[in-house]
């Protein structure tokens, strides 16, 4: 019988260390931060924008920065401009918004833990932008983004005007990235109540085009609209500015409006 101890005492021990070590990974588990099933404790991520005083505030300018945090443990972010799609992940904590229009915009920010859980509540930020005071005239988009062979609304906007009766101006961008087919050019939302129109589009050299609007026994258009929409289609790959030349409002009488600020914008293609 003296034989069969240390087999005893060996299982003994063997049953002593499993039981340790099971012991031990319950406590782990119990006490990972990050384990959202087993840890009563868990905290989901979460994300903070820090900007002082951007919420529902109306900003002069067309860029913005915005600065954000999580609470403990979130590593990475993705954020999110005007109902847009969501960016990838970046440790980044803080993000510029250029070329932005005038109106109304939103941004929101979500953060991660390395388990890849995410901020179920993302933080959102609502501010409007009013950089431009009219009358003036502009190009909506500021900033458009297209791949090749892709075509894209590109509008001319009258910002702010009273009484417009004639509007006449140039549009001007690189030909060699950007074609537009004079024809297919049509007038914007601000004379959609107007049946009389005269409505004149003609290239006037490689790239530019003359665009003469005049409203016909009106008394002309006030607020803010479309004065044209240019449906482009992207040739290549490259950047081009659409510049708006020699803008000329009248009112009723023929005396000019002056325009205060001319806005280009600018096509970026994929």
């Amino acid at each position: 019988m003296a034989g069969y101890r240390p087999r005893l005492h060996s299982r003994i021990y063997l049953s002593i260390i499993c039981l340790f070590f099971i012991s031990c990974e319950q406590e782990l588990v119990f006490d990972n931060p990050l384990d959202q099933i087993n840890n009563p404790d868990y905290i989901p991520p979460d994300t903070f924008i820090t900007v002082d005083e951007l919420a529902d505030s109306t900003i002069n300018n067309s860029s913005v920065t915005i600065t954000w945090v999580g609470n403990d443990m979130v590593i990475e972010y993705a954020t999110r401009h005007n109902e847009g799609e969501w960016s990838g992940w970046s440790a980044d904590t803080s993000l510029t918004l250029n070329y932005l229009d005038e109106g109304q915009h939103s941004f929101s920010v979500k953060g991660r833990y390395a388990t890849l859980d995410e901020d179920p509540t993302p933080a959102s930020v609502i501010f409007t932008v009013d950089n431009i005071h009219g009358p003036a005239i502009r190009v909506y988009k500021l900033m458009t983004e297209m791949s090749v062979d892709s075509t894209q609304d590109i509008h001319i906007y009258a910002e702010e005007v009273t009484g417009l009766v004639v509007a006449r101006f140039q549009v001007q961008y690189d030909p060699s990235l950007l074609d537009l087919d004079t024809e297919s050019v049509l007038k914007g939302d601000l004379y959609s109540d107007i049946e009389e129109i005269l409505f004149i589009v003609e290239e006037i050299g490689s790239g530019i085009l003359d665009v003469n609007l005049s409203t016909l026994s009106h008394n002309g258009i006030s607020g803010t609209g479309a004065l044209i929409k240019l449906p482009f289609t992207a040739v290549k790959a490259g950047s081009s500015d659409i510049e708006i030349l020699n803008p000329q409002f009248r009112d009723i009488n023929g005396d000019e409006l002056e325009v205060n600020a001319s806005v280009n914008g600018m096509v970026i293609i994929q």
